[in-house]
């Protein structure tokens, strides 16, 4: 018997992005310096929190927040296994689809 899938809520899904950046080991660089995964999460949930009520979903924060620095509004990116470095949003992106796919109660 298949388990039935439960949408997420947008705070869910926010959540299981910074899970999905702290767990990553990736790389990631904002404003010129190099931070691991777990500080680079850290920092998002800080900006998160301050940010409040302001953010509604996921893609707010991916687009608000996570992509880019509120001081140099430099685009944050991240550095993969292979070397390559990417926007951070393009990768964020790809995981809520990843996140949102995996919790669809009604799949095609």
């Amino acid at each position: 018997m298949q388990q039935k899938k439960n949408a997420l809520s947008e705070n869910e899904k926010i959540e299981a992005l910074l899970a999905a950046v702290r767990d990553s080991h990736l790389t990631f660089t904002r404003n010129g310096t190099q931070y691991p995964s777990d500080q680079a999460a850290e920092h998002l949930r800080q900006k998160w929190d301050y940010a409040g009520k302001r953010i509604k979903t996921a893609r707010q924060f991916i687009d608000r927040l996570a992509s880019q620095s509120s001081v140099s509004n430099q685009p944050y990116t991240l550095t993969l296994a292979n070397g390559a470095a990417i926007p951070t949003r393009d990768w964020l992106n790809h995981e809520l689809e990843r996140i949102e796919a995996a919790h669809n109660p009604n799949p095609r």
